[in-house]
């Protein structure tokens, strides 16, 4: 008796969650929601998030998701919740984003510090090299340079 009274317990906070999102958004004020790392949550914040997502009464709001694709973080629950807010009918845009080029570091690089790409392009490579193009670390590591 006690799940069933912790499960109608659940129900509400989620109905009363949704229902908070749905008053605080409107066509004047349009809300976005952004959750990062999915690829952490546990399975009763997957079913808060699709149930947000898929809630009919929450119409302007945009709800961004993201999380990380490796082998050794399973993705079944994430592939399973975006399969069923697809299957309510939710539009659901799948973006990856990989590691950038040298030469695009390079030209970063040599935009910021206002010198030709042939200047920067050893310096462009370390960066690449000890960022692995991620286009974060690259960021952070620029940054912690003019520090």
């Amino acid at each position: 008796d006690g799940a069933v009274g912790s499960s109608a317990s659940e129900h509400r906070w989620k109905y009363l969650l949704c229902k908070l999102v749905a008053a605080v958004s409107s066509k004047n004020e349009p809300l976005a929601i952004f959750f990062d790392d999915l690829q952490w949550a546990d399975e009763t914040s997957l079913e808060v998030i699709s149930m947000m997502i898929t809630e009919p009464d929450i119409k302007y709001c945009l709800f961004l998701c993201t999380h990380r694709i490796e082998d050794k973080i399973p993705q079944h629950r994430m592939k399973r919740m975006f399969q069923t807010i697809q299957e309510q009918g939710v539009s659901v845009m799948s973006i990856k984003i990989g590691a950038i080029a040298k030469d695009t570091v390079n030209t970063m690089l040599s935009e910021t510090l206002c010198l030709p790409p042939s200047l920067c392009s050893p310096l462009s490579s370390t960066i690449h090299n000890r960022t692995g193009g991620i286009i974060l670390f690259v960021m952070n590591f620029l940054r912690s340079l003019n520090e």
